[in-house]
């Protein structure tokens, strides 16, 4: 399996924030549910640079998501 690196604007993180949740914490507990509803078995949240602004989470998982096929349609 290749592996696929893409980053969401910041302004798409606050819009969910602001508009679908109400809490970031809930925003952040939804990503870790859509690798489980793509049946993983195992998810890694891996927190590099977090001490200051402009940290990255990395959210890993075994599931069995989106071909790239299906993936480069909303890119």
């Amino acid at each position: 399996m290749q592996k696929v690196k893409f980053s969401v604007d910041a302004s798409l993180i606050e819009r969910l924030g602001n508009e679908l949740v109400s809490k970031k914490e809930t925003a952040l507990s939804e990503l870790v549910k859509n690798s489980y509803d793509a049946d993983a078995t195992e998810v890694n949240l891996i927190f590099k640079d977090t001490d200051e602004k402009g940290g990255t989470l990395i959210i890993e998982d075994n599931g069995t998501g989106m071909t790239e096929e299906e993936l480069m349609v909303f890119s």
